[in-house]
This record gives structure tokens, sequence and C-alpha cells, in this order.
């Protein structure tokens, strides 16, 4: 059996089963709270009725995107073909940014309110898996949010999940090409490094190569070096796997597989694909940074 995690979307379906039971008791505890604390902020600040409407005309439409993306991720189960599981990913990734962005939108729209809680702690298992998106909400949220069991719980989850971030100076790391030839990330010292944790088996990732596939000559042309590091436990079918997506940068593999993988737990990745940009210096820049970040932070 191979020594592997899930994907990004399958780990996000996992948050959502150890959540299940806990958010089922705590939404009953904090909903009824909330319709005490909502009343009173009523009285006292005479929240006017469109807010209210407003916030329910949100929830609908939330939730009928989460349960078309719940009917999407279901068809993403039935694929066994990597190469359209990849495809999909891609398509569900997009889809997954547009309900996020939706959900921004809310929060912007009800900052300093509990309804602008209740969005992000509903949505708790996502953020606690994408730390980027984490950000913005708590951004989004405002600076005169009111107390409440919601809010404590959030913002628990927010410092823990920061905790978790490599920040600092990246650890090295020696580990073999696919000639055998070890390589180490003190080999690029004084350059931008690309830091990219995948595997073979990771559909997202092979979605990701595509994607480095082709913007590879615009990251050598900011002169960036991209050293993937893959998280196989099968060298043959991680050999195949870089045939098949062509890929033209360093290759890197740690044969110990996802779970007994030193370099990621030094590098604190709980799912691939992830990504780390470093500087020069050796120092942590950005974690999964677009192409435009990455534009503005090496120019």
């Amino acid at each position: 059996m191979r020594n592997r995690t899930t994907s990004y979307f399958d780990f996000i379906k996992m948050k959502r089963l150890n959540y299940l039971y806990i958010l089922s008791v705590f939404f009953l505890f904090c909903y009824a709270c909330q319709g005490k604390q909502a009343k009173n902020v009523k009285q006292e600040s005479h929240v006017s009725a469109s807010v209210d409407e407003d916030f329910a005309i949100y929830k609908q439409k939330e939730k009928a995107l989460e349960q078309a993306f719940d009917n999407m991720c279901r068809t993403y189960d039935t694929i066994s073909d990597i190469y359209r599981k990849a495809d999909y990913s891609a398509f569900l990734s997009n889809e997954f940014d547009k309900i996020e962005e939706f959900r921004l939108k809310a929060i912007r729209r009800f900052a300093g309110t509990e309804f602008a809680q209740s969005i992000i702690y509903e949505s708790l298992f996502l953020y606690e898996a994408n730390y980027k998106n984490f950000v913005k909400a708590i951004e989004a949220l405002g600076d005169t949010i009111p107390d409440s069991e919601m809010k404590k719980a959030i913002f628990k989850a927010y410092d823990n999940l920061k905790s978790k971030q490599l920040t600092g100076m990246a650890p090295n790391f020696s580990l073999p090409d696919k000639n055998g030839r070890q390589v180490s990330l003190m080999d690029f010292r004084g350059k931008y490094v690309l830091v990219d944790f995948w595997a073979s088996w990771c559909a997202p990732c092979r979605e990701k190569n595509r994607v480095l596939y082709k913007q590879y000559s615009q990251l050598q042309k900011l002169g960036l070096n991209v050293v993937s590091i893959s998280m196989d436990d099968n060298k043959d079918l991680w050999l195949k796997a870089i045939k098949e997506d062509g890929i033209q940068w360093t290759q890197l593999v740690d044969l110990k597989g996802f779970k007994g993988s030193q370099v990621r737990k030094d590098y604190k990745v709980e799912q691939v694909p992830t990504v780390y940009l470093i500087g020069p210096e050796g120092n942590v820049v950005a974690k999964d940074p677009t192409l435009d970040e990455l534009v503005e932070l090496v120019k």
C-alpha cells in the first residue's frame, strides 16, 4: 500500500467529516446565542431590515452554490483516469475560487456584524485547510466585530493555523534527482527558487505540472529556478509521470512517501500540491503564489 495522503479536495472532505459532529453541536449553541445577540445588536445599533434580508438572500445563494459544488466533487470521485481527473480538478479549483470570492464579498458586505462572523464560522473547516484564504477572510471581517463564541472559535483556529505556517529560513534538503545525483537547496543560494511538493497519484498535482509547463519559460525569464519534490514511494511511477507531463525543470524524489518524508514535515506540508517561493538568502517568501504574485515578488 502506498504511503500517501489525499489531494486538496479529498483533504477538504476529511476536514468536513472531522468537524461534522463538533459543528452540529456547536452550531445549535451558537445560533441560539446569535439569535439573542443579534436581537440586542438590532436594538442597540438599529440594524436595518434590509441587512437581514440581504443576509437571507446570501444564505440561499450560498446553499445553492455549495450543493452544486458537492455534486461536482461526487463526479470527481467517480473518475479513475488520472488525466481526466487532472482536467476536472482544474475545473473544480476554478469553481471553488468563485464560491470563495462570493463569500469574501459577503463578509465585506456584513463586516462588523455577527453575520460576517457566521459566514466564516460555518466554513471554518475550509479555511483551516487554506491559510491564504483564511487571511483574506479575517481581513474582510473588519476591526469592529462584536465579541461572541463564534469570534473566539474563529480566531483560535486562525492563530493555530498561523502558528503552523513555515516562516523564516527554509530548511535545507538533499534529495536525489532522476539520475541519482543529490541536489540540495543550498545549491541555489543567491537565486529565487520555487519549491513544488507533488506526487504522481495526485490529480491536482498533475494539473499543476501542466500549468508550470506552460509558465516555465516565463519563470526562467524572471530568474526563477523550479525544483519539484515528489512524495512518491514508487520510483517507476514517479519517472513515468515526469515523462508524461514533459517536466523540464529539476525533479527530486523522497521515496519514503508522503507519510515518511522528513522534508515534507520540515516544510509543514499537509497536502499536495504545495508550493513555496524561497528567496536568494534562503528565506521563505510566499506559499502557493500565483504567477502574478511571483512577478511582483521577484521583480
